[in-house]
């Protein structure tokens, strides 16, 4: 009887114990395929799945909110959510962000984009650049273009979408934007036979999901990058990796 009663106060333990632990982390993100994207009222995508496995491993959950970008960054700012999904680094950002070096969810290329037909080569010199080009307002494409915005032209809109169909249209013969989300859009937009992207790329950078200061410490960042580095070396990460084309 009393081997009975100490086995039921056991689970009664454990159950309040991960009760306790276990938490749902909102995490925002953007329109961004194939990285995150809305699909039947969801959100999916290479991330999503990535973040959602390590963190069921810790025995956590998450929550992805669709933002546009500037909602994204306000929102991982204010403590308004736990996380962005996918964002570069830099020292604005790791004021309210907390960054890890295992965090690591993807390597981005930033490449310019034209309309065709229209005359433009680049050599690596952003200062050259005299023409308008299109971004996502608020998005960070790596320090080196980041550095030269100051002395370039630029229009900025609320969505890779957005920014294409403005291409499209001629409001601006030049976008800047990640290769793979640049393809992917344009692919399923029916606009791969009117814009294409210009070699070399600006920069390669690595992507990360990022957690805010106003609502995880510091130690729970490292547990995920942990976590993260060893769900890198299973078959499933290998899945998921296949599934989406990203390396």
């Amino acid at each position: 009887m009393f081997k009975n009663i100490f086995i039921i106060l056991t689970i009664i333990l454990c159950i309040g114990l991960n009760s306790v632990y276990a938490r749902n982390f909102k995490i925002a993100c953007n329109d961004y395929a194939p990285y995150h994207y809305p699909n039947d009222n969801k959100v999916k995508g290479y991330v999503v799945e990535l973040i959602d496995a390590v963190m069921k491993r810790m025995g956590h959950s998450a929550e992805f909110k669709i933002y546009p970008w500037k909602r994204c960054l306000y929102s991982s700012k204010s403590g308004m959510v736990d996380g962005i999904a996918f964002i570069f680094k830099n020292n604005d950002r790791s004021k309210w962000l907390h960054y890890q070096k295992g965090n690591v969810i993807a390597y981005e290329r930033i490449a310019f984009y034209k309309i065709k037909g229209f005359k433009f080569s680049y050599d690596g010199d952003l200062s050259k650049i005299k023409d308008r080009i299109g971004v996502i307002s608020g998005m960070s494409y790596g320090p080196k273009f980041d550095t030269a915005i100051p002395s370039l032209k630029i229009e900025g809109v609320n969505s890779v979408k957005i920014l294409l169909k403005k291409i499209v249209k001629g409001r601006h013969p030049l976008l800047v934007n990640n290769t793979m989300v640049t393809d992917w859009y344009g692919k399923k937009m029916g606009f791969t036979n009117k814009i294409e992207r210009v070699n070399p790329p600006i920069s390669k950078n690595n992507g990360y999901i990022a957690f805010s200061k106003k609502t995880v410490t510091e130690t729970l960042s490292k547990q995920f990058a942990k976590a993260l580095t060893q769900f890198k070396q299973t078959a499933k990460f290998k899945k998921i990796q296949k599934k989406y084309s990203v390396d």
